[in-house]
């Protein structure tokens, strides 16, 4: 363009003398420039858009993939969240960042080379000089970039606190208790608090970055002047065409904002290029230990019928402590397992293990024989069917709630249902508008909210639904009444018949319905056997199970002294003489 300039210019004056058709000529070529430039924009709006959704897809996709085959421990690992956070904040939009600006920087360095060209076949100092200051100032202004990422990057932890107040200030699940404990200003104050906080080192970084510009700028244009100042005396005497004295300033001009532009787009790659090496440190975060991988991995040829934990010891990463500590018990098909203890005593990591949520345990787990580290998981968890204490509500219709249990089950309407009715959800079936289609929560449109007791039948179903060889329920009880709850078991006890069947409660009344009891305390099975069998021993069991018995009978039965008295006697305690008929 600035060649296209200078010749119509030259040709205008050339004109004078020669014709008009020096104007025609120096017209076509600027008309041939502005199309050609013109082609390429439209070209580079079409590609970049195209590119950027594509690319912002893949990211995501990326990091969904890597979330998959992450195990619990590294969920649980504030580090991890912390670069989590990070990446979905910043690195998967910072990405396609990174390519257009190698590609303005790509440019640049062309329309840089060109407009100092037309300067240095005039005089090459001229060429020499405007570019002394930009690259003397550079990794001044590369230091603030980086000083900038540095808080950035520290900001991850109060990122995610100041996420998590607005996920609790605007979510159903929490607005009850917010509004009755008045905690909306508490929040919003320590919300402010992390912000303000963030302002700060946005200003202090402004401030320096426009401290610097003002030098840079200062000391710029006065080089800059001078140049110009030669330029001009130059056509003043006649030394250089008209034309060609609009060229040098238009290349002075152009030379300024390309340098100002380079700069920058410099800077910005070097800052995205430090947070894509977050992206690529999840994407490359180790899953599984070299030992592992080199594993042969076996395919079951059997339904599970036996599994047996030897001395399994496991802690929590960081922790000096063991949370199971010994582990040891074997089941076989048939059987069913109540697992029972005070908080903490480790019944709901004896699970994670279980279901192999942790697998680098101490001890030997073996299913039908062989250590589970050799088998495929998949095809392990392919065979469990659990219900979590911390069961996902899922905010979509009731046909995946359900059918997530077993994908290949979505459509088979008889196997929903009849899941659904082993989980004694069929009644609440029958009244949803739009029956398998309903849209559970309020998160979307036409969302239909259940109770807490109701979540967790269709939480059951989900389990259900897949063809199990072992089922597991953690607290399958917890939001269900009394007579809710005689039903899931009994149920429960029907559907593990000929399967393994292992479940938690902190309600002592339902691990009657277990043939097999294991208590747990800090870690280590202190007692095992039946309920008969451990009231008769009078340890742990017994002392918890009478203190729930009695807790019940004289809350609920003061007022009945033959019933109170009927109910205590002997080892049937709350329930009578049979499951469930308290």
């Amino acid at each position: 363009m600035i060649l296209a300039t200078q010749i119509v210019v030259n040709n205008v004056v050339l004109s004078w003398n020669e014709g008009f058709s020096q104007v025609i000529y120096a017209l076509s070529v600027l008309g041939g420039v502005m199309i050609f430039n013109e082609t390429c924009s439209i070209l580079r709006v079409y590609v970049e858009k195209i590119f950027e959704t594509a690319l912002s897809y893949h990211v995501d996709i990326l990091v969904m993939k890597k979330a998959a085959v992450l195990h619990l421990r590294d969920f649980e690992n504030h580090e991890v969240q912390d670069q989590i956070k990070r990446v979905q904040n910043e690195s998967k939009f910072r990405i396609y960042d990174v390519f257009k600006q190698v590609m303005a920087v790509f440019s640049g360095f062309i329309t840089l080379l060109s407009s100092v060209s037309i300067l240095f076949f005039w005089h090459w100092w001229a060429a020499v000089m405007i570019l002394v200051v930009p690259v003397l100032f550079f990794p001044l202004f590369l230091r603030l970039g980086q000083k900038e990422f540095l808080y950035l990057w520290q900001r991850a932890p109060k990122m995610r606190e100041a996420w998590y107040i607005s996920y609790i200030m605007t979510r159903d699940f929490s607005f009850k208790e917010i509004k009755l404990y008045q905690l909306g200003a508490y929040l919003i104050r320590k919300y402010q608090e992390i912000h303000n906080r963030f302002i700060s080192q946005d200003k202090e970084v402004a401030a320096q970055r426009r401290t610097l510009s003002f030098l840079y700028q200062i000391i710029n244009y006065a080089v800059v002047l001078t140049i110009i100042y030669f330029i001009l005396k130059a056509a003043y005497f006649k030394q250089i065409l008209i034309g060609n004295m609009v060229s040098y300033l238009q290349a002075i001009s152009l030379t300024l904002s390309t340098v100002q532009s380079l700069t920058q787009g410099l800077l910005l790659l070097c800052q995205h290029n430090l947070f894509l090496e977050q992206l690529f440190s999840y994407l490359d975060m180790k899953t599984e230990s070299k030992q592992q991988m080199d594993l042969p991995r076996r395919k079951l040829q059997h339904p599970i019928s036996h599994i047996e934990f030897r001395q399994i010891r496991f802690r929590y990463p960081q922790t000096d402590h063991y949370a199971l500590d010994g582990i040891s018990f074997q089941l076989k098909t048939g059987e069913t397992l109540a697992i029972v203890g005070p908080n903490g005593s480790g019944k709901s990591t004896l699970i994670k293990i279980l279901t192999q949520m942790y697998t680098d345990f101490e001890g030997e787990y073996r299913i039908n024989g062989i250590s589970v580290k050799e088998y495929d998981p998949d095809e392990i968890n392919r065979r469990i069917g659990s219900v979590f204490q911390d069961f996902v509500k899922y905010e979509m219709p009731l046909r995946q709630n359900i059918g997530f249990g077993d994908l290949q089950k979505m459509n088979d309407d008889i196997s929903l249902l009849t899941a659904a009715e082993k989980a004694g959800l069929h009644p609440l079936l029958q009244s949803l508008p739009d029956k398998m289609e309903t849209q559970l929560g309020k998160l979307f449109q036409g969302g239909y909210q259940l109770s807490g007791g109701q979540w967790q039948r269709v939480a059951i179903s989900r389990a259900y639904v897949r063809d199990a060889d072992i089922y597991i329920l953690d607290e399958p009880s917890s939001f269900l009444d009394p007579q809710a709850e005689h039903e899931v078991f009994r149920k429960f006890k029907d559907l593990v018949r000929n399967r393994i069947g292992i479940f938690i409660s902190h309600r002592l009344s339902s691990a009657r319905y277990a043939d097999k009891i294991i208590v747990l305390d800090r870690g280590r099975i202190v007692e095992m056997g039946s309920h008969d069998e451990l009231m008769k021993q009078n340890q742990l069991y017994a002392e918890m199970f009478t203190k729930q018995a009695s807790s019940y009978v004289n809350h609920n039965f003061t007022s009945v002294p033959d019933r109170r008295v009927q109910i205590g006697r002997g080892t049937d305690g709350l329930l009578g003489n049979q499951p469930g008929s308290c």
